[in-house]
């Protein structure tokens, strides 16, 4: 009998140890909580969203020209969402009346501070460069661009030359839409300008020394014999006058030292 007894409590003090087991397995043991939060579920097991990597005051719209091979420029404005989507939409010079619109999931690389867009196989990156995004070739490394080419994206910074502008009315007399689209002007951040008048092309330059303050010096054109050049030197001596500007609502308009509107141009997006 003493035998039995001896062999029945070691029966009850392994059963104990089992259910002690057992119940710091399910109850209170803090791995559990760190497994289900690094795995980044609910509760109930449902998938979530892994938290951004980008910091929350590089969400926003960034606008600007960049340039673009064997199209001239082309004007994009990019919008970053929190929820690590973009949306993206660009218009070439040579085709002005043409918009392209992508979105999808765009991708940060830490360390290297760069963003990657994918684009229908033909991803774009840009570097996060001083609240600008900086363009970067297919490597990752800084794109070589022109003298008077912006290389990067300004963060919801209205200004000259955050677009394409195309001229809408020279001095309250409606342009049409065909000449409209073959007349369009781009102010670099260099202080550069370019125009397209008919089918010659001009530059010059420019400089705001105060906000809407204008001082523009039209340059050299080419020299193409173009159908109605009369239009082409309307432009350009109505260009001349012109010594204020303001920005509103996708249109800058241009005027002259009184005050009064010269040109009306707007944004090609």
């Amino acid at each position: 009998m003493k035998y039995i007894s001896i062999i029945m409590r070691k029966l009850i003090l392994i059963s104990s140890c089992s259910l002690l087991f057992l119940l710091l397995s399910f109850c209170g043991r803090p791995d559990t909580v760190n497994t289900m939060e690094s795995m980044n579920t609910s509760p109930e097991g449902i998938a979530l969203p892994m938290p951004s990597q980008l910091d929350s005051s590089q969400f926003g719209t960034y606008i600007g020209v960049l340039p673009c091979e064997n199209c001239g420029s082309k004007q994009v404005i990019l919008k970053l969402l929190e929820d690590d989507t973009y949306q993206l939409s660009e218009v070439h010079l040579d085709k002005p009346e043409k918009v392209c619109n992508y979105n999808g999931d765009f991708k940060y690389d830490e360390d290297t501070k760069s963003l990657r867009l994918p684009m229908e196989g033909n991803d774009a990156r840009f570097e996060f460069v001083n609240g600008t995004l900086q363009i970067l070739d297919k490597d990752g490394k800084k794109k070589v661009t022109e003298v008077n080419e912006t290389p990067y994206l300004f963060k919801t910074e209205v200004d000259l030359s955050y677009a394409i502008w195309r001229v809408t009315s020279i001095e309250g007399n409606e342009v049409p839409k065909v000449r409209s689209y073959q007349s369009s002007m781009i102010f670099r951040a260099d202080g550069s300008v370019t125009y397209t008048a008919g089918c010659n092309n001009c530059n010059g330059r420019y400089d705001s020394i105060s906000k809407g303050e204008l001082n523009l010096k039209v340059g050299a054109c080419t020299k193409k014999m173009c159908e109605g050049e009369d239009w082409e030197m309307k432009l350009s001596k109505a260009l001349l006058k012109c010594k204020k500007y303001s920005i509103a609502d996708g249109e800058l308009i241009m005027k002259d030292h009184q005050g009064s509107e010269v040109i009306r141009f707007r944004s090609l997006l």
